[in-house]
């Protein structure tokens, strides 16, 4: 039996907003895959100077999800806290982390 309602018009909007949404997130998922791969073994050092480069461009401290491969630097680290105190101690001074 089909749960469709013959009396609910299709609403094109939000089914757009949905295949965006959708394509966006397989996309991000694509980009922390590959950054994944790319950098499996590059060392805590670099990873946390990349976080401050990420820092630097968004002029404020990060989030897992503001940057590609936040996920697999948090697990490099163990928690993301770990790697942005890593970072603070890596990069420049004056650098807020």
């Amino acid at each position: 039996m089909s749960h469709w309602d013959p009396n609910r018009k299709f609403d094109y909007n939000n089914w757009c907003n949905q295949q965006i949404a959708q394509r966006t997130k397989d996309a991000l998922a694509a980009r922390d895959a590959a950054f994944a791969e790319k950098h499996a073994g590059t060392p805590l050092r670099e990873l946390a100077l990349y976080l401050v480069r990420q820092a630097q461009t968004l002029r404020h401290t990060p989030s897992p999800c503001e940057v590609d491969g936040g996920t697999f630097i948090e697990e490099r680290f163990g928690s993301w806290d770990a790697a942005l105190r890593s970072a603070a101690h890596s990069g420049p001074k004056g650098v807020w982390l």
